[in-house]
């Protein structure tokens, strides 16, 4: 599942999957924009059939922390 979500986000900042690592921060590459954060949020939550709250988006700080969300919220 985390290449899946990796594959998201990089489809949605329009990278390689490849230059995305685990603990980068959110919003440290220029191209993860505010806009491209909600566009993440949405499409995982799509993607996956969850649902992010808001807490939990506000409490992301890399992209280790956005995959385990992920993964624990689409195991439940």
């Amino acid at each position: 599942m985390e290449k899946q979500i990796i594959n998201v986000i990089a489809k949605v900042l329009e990278v390689e999957p490849a230059s995305i690592e685990l603990d980068c921060g959110i919003g440290d590459m220029p191209e993860w924009t505010s806009m491209n954060h909600l566009n993440i949020i949405a499409n995982l939550e799509k993607e996956f059939s969850i649902k992010f709250s808001q807490s939990d988006i506000m409490d992301l700080e890399d992209i280790s922390d956005l995959v385990t969300l992920t993964q624990k919220l689409a195991s439940k």
